[in-house]
């Protein structure tokens, strides 16, 4: 069942999501990641994600996602505006060890502080086995998102850092899970 707000939806991620999702994706990144300190150019950016835009690797993402759309180890959800743009995105899923995932949740820009962010941290929640933990990697010089996190009850990792495609550091981030 969608949730709604006044502002925006967020649904299930459909095929025809899919192209949109990747190109807000490369904004979100292209916003959140470009960092000199640390190497991490836009053109570095754009090229990890023009291929990602090539229509073969869109009708790959799509098939996949039909593939998933009953698998209780995948979710994929989808912010929209009142227009239909895309907003946000999550996936969680369960890795190979049956670990949950909260697997990427992003949000342009434009639309941080309007609640798009938490809408859909509460879906990758409600999608989630609340007596497990629930694990995410974030860019080690992200505090934005890490204290969004913390007020989601997730912590970071002692000594969990890690290279996310061998360039941007991140460290590992839990959210324990709920005793019965």
């Amino acid at each position: 069942m969608p949730h709604t707000t006044n502002d925006f939806t967020i649904n299930v991620t459909q095929a025809d999501d899919v192209e949109p999702i990747a190109r807000m994706i490369m904004q979100s990144w292209l916003e959140t990641y470009v960092n000199a300190d640390y190497g991490i150019s836009e053109a570095w950016v754009r090229q990890r994600y023009e291929a990602r835009l090539k229509p073969e690797a869109i009708k790959e993402k799509q098939q996949k996602l039909e593939e998933n759309i009953d698998n209780p180890n995948f979710g994929s959800f989808v912010a929209k505006d009142k227009s239909g743009k895309i907003m946000g995105m999550t996936a969680p899923y369960r890795d190979k060890d049956g670990k949950q995932q909260l697997g990427s949740l992003y949000v342009v820009k434009e639309y941080h502080g309007k609640g798009v962010a938490g809408e859909l941290m509460k879906k990758v929640i409600e999608w989630s086995n609340p007596t497990e933990p629930i694990y995410l990697g974030v860019a080690t010089f992200n505090e934005r998102a890490k204290a969004f996190y913390r007020k989601w009850g997730f912590s970071e990792i002692p000594g969990s850092e890690r290279m996310h495609d061998d360039m941007i550091p991140e460290i590992v981030m839990i959210k324990k899970g709920e005793q019965r």
